[in-house]
């Protein structure tokens, strides 16, 4: 998810630091110049060089859906079938080259909406009908499917599974009954059944079937989330004066803040390896890399920022130190979509 000189193709790069010429490169997309619309989400394809994005453009006073993939060296546009209305692609994930799920949600019918991928298209699949949106999507198996989002009726949670036949509302706690709080992200933990969902001052835990949540310290706003192991999970956002960062030990939360580093998303390349995006200026500002210290107490800028894009709305990280970032050129209304490199982290 980033922007810098164009280049056609992610080369599979050492893992070591420096091991690249730049470690984030800005690539063309296969857009026409002018298009208006943002990327906000990317997935590496596990077990190949493959990566879905997603997201939608503006036309015509219509919100359009778009799914683009990487194969074979570049990036290319996949038709996405959608209705008349407005409909957007917030979330994506893929655990192969046939089998991957988007999400988002339809303006029209306030109704979330599942897009799935077959290894030959991509289908609209039918979902309960419910006022929410849809904003992360998380795979544990084709047959275990997770995506999270806002419940419109209560401006709580919204937590959807699929469990290879259908999608159902799966109950959950609203921890804040009196004030909004939809969720942002959900990721599972490698080699379990567990998963992680946060937003707004809130953590959700899943494990042996119930959905559980508890409150974070300082009831911080979070919008993305790292689980490098079982007991160390990542979460981060940005409030004024600078970024916040959550960790889980295990046991409980903690909270650290950067004053002047507005952090956007988080990823991990292993448990000593940890990176963030961020900028100098709240919504505004060059984009730049972030790593988390030996310590695991502060951030450390990396690099020069980077013009060229901004409105970073996730990360997908390789075992190799290579991956993505999707987001739009500038942060402004016109914004075109752009997707960046990541190389030698």
């Amino acid at each position: 998810m980033c922007a810098c000189a164009v280049i056609l193709a992610l080369v599979a790069a050492p893992a070591a630091l420096g091991a690249c010429t730049t470690r984030l490169h800005v690539v063309a997309t296969p857009h026409p110049a002018g298009l208006d619309g943002l990327l906000t989400d990317v997935a590496a394809v596990p077990g190949s060089r493959e990566a879905w994005a997603v997201g939608t453009e503006n036309r015509n006073n219509l919100s359009l859906p778009f799914a683009d993939r990487f194969l074979n060296g570049r990036w290319r546009v996949v038709p996405v079938p959608h209705s008349d209305a407005s409909q957007r692609l917030f979330g994506v994930d893929a655990i192969s080259v046939a089998d991957a799920w988007a999400v988002g949600d339809d303006l029209s019918t306030n109704g979330p909406i599942a897009q799935h991928w077959d290894g030959s298209a991509w289908h609209l699949v039918p979902m309960p009908s419910h006022l929410g949106s849809l904003t992360a999507v998380e795979m544990l198996s084709g047959t275990d499917v997770w995506a999270v989002g806002e419940d419109f009726t209560t401006g709580g949670p919204l937590f959807e599974h699929w469990n290879g036949s259908a999608w159902s509302v799966f109950p959950v706690p609203n921890p804040f009954p009196a004030v909004e709080a939809p969720v942002a992200d959900v990721e599972h933990v490698a080699g379990t059944g567990r998963l992680w969902a946060v937003g707004e001052g809130v953590a959700f835990q899943f494990a042996h079937g119930t959905w559980t949540f508890s409150q974070m310290p300082g009831f911080a706003a979070v919008d993305s989330l790292a689980i490098p192991a079982q007991r160390d999970v990542w979460a981060v956002g940005s409030s004024a004066g600078g970024g916040i960062t959550e960790h889980f030990d295990g046991t409980r939360w903690t909270k650290f803040f950067t004053r002047g580093l507005y952090l956007g998303v988080v990823g991990s390349v292993s448990p000593g390896d940890i990176w963030a995006t961020a900028t100098d200026a709240r919504f505004s500002g060059p984009l730049r890399l972030a790593h988390l210290n030996a310590a695991r107490t502060a951030w450390v800028r990396v690099g020069p920022g980077h013009a060229g894009i901004a409105d970073v709305g996730a990360i997908a990280l390789r075992p190799d130190g290579t991956g993505w970032l999707a987001g739009d050129s500038d942060g402004t209304p016109g914004a075109q979509p752009r997707l960046a490199a990541l190389c030698g982290l």
